[in-house]
């Protein structure tokens, strides 16, 4: 998989000569217009993805780094299944990346997944223990979850795909566009079927 070019844009709120200058210290150079990463189907996401979980987001927080470089966002995670790996300890995982608001400067990486606290979501996730905690493809390893009263059954949207791209014959970068949303019991049993048992 080829890594994904992790920009950021960046907007002040309210508008502040002092922080623009100092945000354009910390940067170093004027922001792309778009951050890209290879489309993933679910195999894809299954074997990248160290822990496949269903979780509900329980808090989200923004702050600057300890270098106060960078804005970045933590993400409270209350685990109700694993799909691939172990429960996490007392049953919550934490996330964290780029991108967020904090004293009134707001930082985003476009693709990357949003996350609002109450929210439901099937999330594709690599590292832990010794490194932080992220969502494989950015937007594409969170799926969200929405319950459909008419089949009263939970649907699991086809993720942020907003920066994956795929190629064409002659090599050139195409969007992938959306992923179709599915029950959430159907994509229960693909990536069951899919994660290989030690």
């Amino acid at each position: 998989m080829k890594p994904y070019t992790d920009v950021m844009q960046v907007r002040l709120v309210p508008p502040r000569a002092i922080a623009l200058a100092a945000l354009a210290l910390a940067v170093g150079s004027a922001p792309a217009a778009a951050s890209m990463i290879l489309a993933m189907d679910v195999p894809e996401l299954t074997a990248n993805a160290e822990r496949v979980v269903v979780g509900e987001v329980m808090a989200v927080r923004s702050a600057w780094d300890r270098n106060h470089q960078r804005i970045l966002t933590t993400v409270e995670v209350q685990v109700a299944e694993v799909w691939k790996g172990q429960m996490p300890p007392a049953g919550r995982i934490t996330l964290v990346q780029p991108g967020g608001t904090a004293e009134g400067i707001e930082m985003r990486v476009h693709g990357m997944a949003s996350f609002a606290a109450g929210e439901r979501a099937v999330l594709f996730l690599r590292g832990g223990s010794s490194r932080p905690t992220a969502v494989v493809g950015m937007g594409q390893g969170k799926r969200g979850l929405t319950f459909e009263p008419a089949s009263k059954r939970w649907m699991v949207d086809g993720g942020d795909r907003s920066a994956a791209v795929t190629f064409d014959r002659l090599g050139r970068p195409m969007d992938a566009g959306p992923a179709p949303s599915l029950p959430l019991d159907d994509l229960r049993r693909q990536v069951r079927a899919l994660v290989v048992k030690p």
